[in-house]
């Protein structure tokens, strides 16, 4: 294992990852991604030959649809009881 590239102090650690991508102006989540991932500030490195093939997968049709609930700190800061989370598509 090896040292952390941006802390200098966490050891980066295989670990399988959920990925979100900004791709043709929308946000996609890439599920199952390896990845080495800092296991003191959260780094996370992926190699050449995975983002190789996240970019061949973004050609494909996804595999499933999921809607998430979106914040926006621009916002004026409110009382969290007047925060309604505004929803999107995911794909």
């Amino acid at each position: 294992m090896t040292t952390c590239p941006v802390c200098n102090l966490g050891t980066m650690e295989p670990r399988v990852i959920e990925h979100p991508i900004r791709h043709n102006g929308r946000w996609v989540l890439a599920e199952h991604v390896p990845a080495d991932v800092c296991d003191t500030c959260g780094e996370t490195l992926l190699t050449a030959e995975v983002v190789e093939r996240l970019e061949r997968t973004l050609a494909l049709p996804p595999s499933s649809s999921r809607r998430i609930e979106v914040f926006d700190l621009h916002l004026p800061e409110r009382n969290s009881s007047d925060v309604l989370p505004s929803t999107v598509a995911v794909r």
